[in-house]
């Protein structure tokens, strides 16, 4: 198992017992104790890229990699329309051979949804993103890249899938601001072994470097420092439905994909909730509405969710 040798040799006034085998430095292998996990940081020069379609999400994966110590000028969250989500492959890679000394750190939502026009919605799939992006890398690109697909379905199937096509998995799921260093810290050191710092408290944001490209080459982003869902970001997705569903009742069966389109960011957002029978519900009421037709009693049915949604807050 160990891949080694042993001997045992019996001398007159003693035994002696040799063991051989491969070896690494303990700190290569893995963050040894709870002191090394609180210093662990990526190195300076990592840029941080995700995609989501939800802009809570987007602002709580911003504030993600600010708490892993990735600078504000190296951090790239898209997903805010079809045009980002379409062309998320091709700025990855771009990304990737602008920066050539730089690792690059990108989480991906598994399920993108995309409104092409006004009743054309489809979803697209988060990890073949991934899988696109690292076949389109030489292999010198790609060892510097570690993608992550991150969703809430974690299925051994669906965790199969996401392994094949990406280096690993993030689940979609509350993470204190304390235990994100800890949750990234196995997947990078698997993926880059001893590559990382042991120093905490740097703060990166003028660590740019000359002829260094910076985030706002490739967009914007809006950096806040906590991570937590709050009840204020829920309440105005609801609040959006909300408006979506007033007007002229003929015209609602037109307006379902839109509508759809906000219940699943709905959805999404949800579950990164504490869970709870109450947003278990919740959840279960939100996928009964799924499908190609506007659902009947559906007005009955969204004021049953949105009162779960508010007593939930």
């Amino acid at each position: 198992t160990l891949k080694g040798e042993c001997h045992i040799k019996f001398e007159k006034t003693k035994t002696v017992f040799s063991l051989r085998c491969p070896a690494k430095p303990i700190s290569i292998n893995r963050v040894a104790s709870r002191e090394d996990l609180q210093k662990f940081c990526l190195p300076p020069n990592t840029w941080g890229i995700a995609i989501d379609d939800s802009k809570i999400q987007r602002k709580l994966l911003e504030r993600m990699f600010g708490l892993l110590g990735i600078a504000k000028s190296r951090t790239v969250v898209l997903g805010k329309d079809a045009n980002e989500i379409m062309g998320f492959d091709d700025m990855a890679i771009r990304i990737v051979r602008d920066n050539p000394t730089d690792f690059i750190f990108i989480i991906a939502d598994e399920n993108l949804d995309v409104l092409v026009e006004e009743a054309h919605h489809t979803t697209i799939s988060g990890s073949k993103c991934v899988e696109q992006i690292r076949l389109g890398l030489v292999p010198s690109e790609e060892r510097r890249v570690l993608a992550l697909v991150r969703s809430a379905n974690d299925s051994t199937d669906e965790l199969g899938l996401y392994n094949s096509r990406a280096h690993g998995f993030l689940p979609k799921a509350p993470i204190k601001r304390e235990k994100v260093l800890e949750t990234v810290a196995p997947l990078w050191l698997n993926r880059f072994k001893g590559v990382c710092l042991l120093s905490g408290g740097r703060d990166r944001d003028d660590e740019s470097g000359p002829g260094r490209r910076n985030s706002g080459d490739y967009g914007s982003m809006d950096y806040a420092g906590d991570l937590a869902v709050s009840s204020a970001d829920i309440m105005q997705t609801v609040e959006v439905v909300d408006a979506l569903t007033r007007g002229d009742p003929s015209s609602l069966p037109s307006r379902w994909p839109v509508i759809w389109e906000k219940l699943h960011v709905l959805k999404g957002d949800l579950k990164t909730l504490k869970d709870s029978l109450r947003v278990t519900a919740i959840l279960e009421a939100i996928d009964r509405l799924q499908g190609r037709e506007f659902p009947e009693n559906f007005f009955d049915r969204w004021m049953l969710i949105r009162s779960l949604v508010v007593s939930a807050m």
